[in-house]
């Protein structure tokens, strides 16, 4: 068994999705760069997004008073 890293992302408008990596490096890297492209694309439209970072990895992106929520969070898994 090897340790790997899993993203998995939620938003209102698209539902779920996963993404595995091998180095939790590389996990964080896709979060922290998925999360910059979507505050500029809120910010290009108009919106004032928040960003809140938690101690476990995660990452949550949102617009007050809307329904526009984005979520990133990486769990460590296993494969064979």
């Amino acid at each position: 068994m090897k340790d790997c890293f899993i993203v998995v992302h939620r938003n209102f408008a698209e539902g779920a999705d996963a993404y595995a990596y091998w180095s939790e490096d590389d996990a964080k890297k896709s979060i922290n760069e998925d999360v910059a492209t979507v505050v500029k694309s809120l910010t290009e439209e108009g919106y004032e997004p928040t960003t809140l970072r938690d101690a476990c990895d995660g990452v949550d992106v949102y617009v007050a008073d809307s329904d526009i929520y984005y979520e990133w969070n990486i769990f460590r898994s296993s494969i064979r």
